[in-house]
């Protein structure tokens, strides 16, 4: 279709585009006209045929520099506004809440063929206390959604918090999901005979994840439960050095901390993993769960995961779980790593849900709500 679409956001991606790399071929696939603008940049799609531009200018700021919390803001200046001008979309497609989607209205309100497009992954609050009842942030919000013409979140999680809380016009909302994982590598048939159950965990090494709940659990386990389980820690972050004094002041043999491994070798963890963990207490919309999906993993996720209901059909492939739940959590693990006919229901129930967020699927939930437009 020859027609122009513009997508706005504050950060798409690092070193590499990563979960946007196949969104935005399929993009330019479908539009022909597609041009990316983010604050950094630029990063191209691995065929090449989209590079985001930096458009995005404003303020870039860091609070307690070099220290472990460093934090990044970013105040957008409206100096993007001439280069949309200047284009003419038809459909805008912004990105969450930022402030560029404030400017992006003034330029529809001069403008009004652009339609505009809102994405928004999920319940951004989930394991968190809700803002304060009419700040700022939530009026801001509420004016964004009352404004744009279409919402695409990926969940009812997502939907309830837009209806619910942002008071948002429900026929306004598709609720299907846009962005999934996978991860680069074919996915390999577990091994269901072997003695040790592998469980992984990939995701930040920080407190936010709940990984001091894991290891206190991992550590109430007896020699016996500890000659069948193991677990691999993938992930960066301020708690690796933390995590491996406990495991060897511990003695937990079983536990192993890899530290940061490369996007593009975490399949060999996935592949080689029987159960996937994700011990988080707040967590937006976490990816790596269908990561683990996409590999046949059984899924241990927490009431804090803004996916879990997507990832986890509870007692048939996974459970939810309360991770301040001491018991709960405990019994949880040692469910599927006692029980071999449940394990092996749990994966091949993974590997069925995997189907409904293929990248064809997720893809053509964004395109079909821009051609709505």
């Amino acid at each position: 279709m020859n027609k122009k679409i513009l997508l706005l956001s504050y950060r798409l991606g690092y070193s590499s585009l990563i979960y946007w790399d196949n969104i935005l071929s399929s993009l330019q696939k479908e539009f022909n006209y597609l041009r990316v603008f983010t604050a950094w940049g630029p990063l191209s799609t691995k065929d090449k045929k989209v590079t985001t531009e930096e458009k995005l200018k404003g303020i870039k700021y860091y609070t307690n520099v070099d220290k472990i919390n460093q934090k990044l803001y970013f105040l957008p200046l409206p100096f993007f506004l001439k280069d949309i001008i200047a284009y003419k979309p038809e459909v805008i497609v912004i990105n969450e809440f930022n402030l560029v989607n404030f400017y992006t209205l003034f330029f529809r309100f001069l403008y009004r063929k652009t339609k505009i497009l809102l994405l928004v992954e999920s319940d951004p609050y989930i394991g968190q206390s809700l803002p304060v009842k009419n700040s700022f942030r939530k009026i801001y919000r509420r004016y964004i959604v009352k404004k744009v013409d279409k919402i695409l979140t990926n969940n009812e999680i997502g939907k309830q918090y837009l209806v619910n809380y942002l008071n948002t016009d429900s026929k306004k909302i598709i609720a299907q999901p846009y962005l999934a994982s996978f991860p680069d590598g074919d996915y390999i048939p577990k091994d269901s005979e072997k003695e040790i159950v592998n469980f992984l965990y990939v995701g930040q090494l920080v407190e936010a994840k709940g990984i001091k709940l894991l290891l206190e659990v991992l550590k109430s386990f007896s020699e016996e439960e500890r000659k069948y389980i193991h677990f691999d820690l993938v992930g960066g972050g301020k708690l690796y050095d933390y995590i491996q004094d406990y495991i060897q002041a511990e003695k937990l043999d079983f536990v192993t901390c890899h530290g940061l491994v490369p996007f593009t070798e975490i399949s060999k963890f996935y592949n080689n993993a029987d159960c996937f963990i994700l011990p988080t207490l707040s967590d937006y919309r976490a990816l790596v769960g269908f990561e683990a999906l996409h590999y046949g993993c059984a899924v241990i996720d927490t009431i804090y995961d803004g996916a879990k209901f997507e990832v986890v059909e509870e007692g048939k492939n996974g459970y939810i779980i309360d991770p301040d739940d001491f018991e709960q959590f405990r019994d949880s693990i040692l469910s599927l790593s006692k029980n071999r006919e449940k394990r092996i229901r749990f994966q091949e129930k993974s590997l069925e849900k995997s189907k409904s967020f293929t990248y064809d699927i997720c893809n053509g939930n964004i395109i079909n709500a821009i051609k709505e437009l």
